[in-house]
């Protein structure tokens, strides 16, 4: 129909681990990501929500994540560098969507890392 916007499909790959520690940082009481979703939610349907994290050491977020049913992936902390394989791992699954051409969708990548005094 003419006039009609599209409705785009999006799927969403969060590194939490930069956002946990960007709540910290910034000193925020809590992160409510219900209200990240539905702003998103104003550009079109979210199907796929995926967040990476080393979810033992920010276990406070799980419920809060599992209730905006996010999938949840463990991305386990390295001791001797401090990073973890999250920005890899979010790579590979925005490409396995990528790899069939009937599914359309937008990505967003979350979590970007600011730079931070170490």
């Amino acid at each position: 129909m003419a006039g009609q916007p599209e409705i785009r499909n999006m799927a969403l790959f969060c590194d939490f681990e930069n956002i946990a520690l960007g709540v910290r940082d910034a000193k925020y009481a809590q992160f409510d990501m219900q209200k990240v979703l539905a702003r998103l939610l104003l550009k079109g349907n979210i199907i796929v929500k995926k967040a990476y994290c080393d979810w033992e050491r920010y276990k406070a977020f799980k419920a809060s994540m599992h209730e905006a049913a996010f999938e949840l992936i463990e991305i386990p902390h390295v001791r001797q560098s401090g990073k973890n394989s999250a920005d890899i791992r979010m790579v590979q699954g925005a490409c396995g969507y990528l790899r069939h051409p009937q599914r359309r969708f937008g990505f967003l990548a979350a979590g970007v890392q600011a730079a931070r005094k170490q």
